[in-house]
């Protein structure tokens, strides 16, 4: 796990200097499904995979990449339920599956590569959020959702 971390974060410098953008943010995104998953623990791991993530959807806002903006967010829906917020990781899970499959993607096709291991905790947590009775978010709307929620734990950053 530390050389995956490492080797991405080296790749997300690389990018970031050579204004690849969407490589800059996968560099993030790519780690921050391993990470609950990591040696580290859930809730550590979670904390870290939240760093990561409010980066990415900064840098897929300046430069628009829908389908991997849903899969970051998608990520953040699992680490503030690891984190113990269902209603919030809820209503974020509804935007982000409305939004796929409104525009034909997958959200979570990335997080399949940290393994079943990962795959069967996050189908576990899906199931556990509560049920969402809110109206469809705007996408602003889901990335406002997604900040606020994160700016908003004890003791963040």
């Amino acid at each position: 796990m530390p050389a995956v971390v490492a080797t991405l974060t080296r790749a997300r410098s690389i990018a970031a200097r050579s204004g690849f953008t969407s490589g800059e943010a996968i560099s993030d995104l790519q780690p921050a499904w391993y990470l609950p998953a990591g040696p580290a623990g859930a809730r550590e791991g979670a904390r870290r995979a939240l760093d990561l993530l409010v980066r990415a959807v900064a840098v897929f806002e300046r430069q628009p990449n829908g389908s991997d903006e849903l899969g970051a967010l998608h990520a953040g829906v699992v680490a503030l339920a690891v984190l113990g917020v269902p209603e919030t990781a809820a209503r974020l899970h509804a935007a982000v599956t409305d939004h796929a499959a409104r525009s034909g993607t997958d959200p979570g096709r990335c997080r399949r590569f940290a393994g079943p291991r990962l795959e069967n905790r996050v189908t576990r947590l899906l199931a556990s959020l509560p049920p969402v009775r809110s109206a469809p978010l705007a996408r602003d709307e889901m990335v406002t959702l997604f900040t606020d929620a994160v700016t908003a734990l004890p003791g963040w950053p």
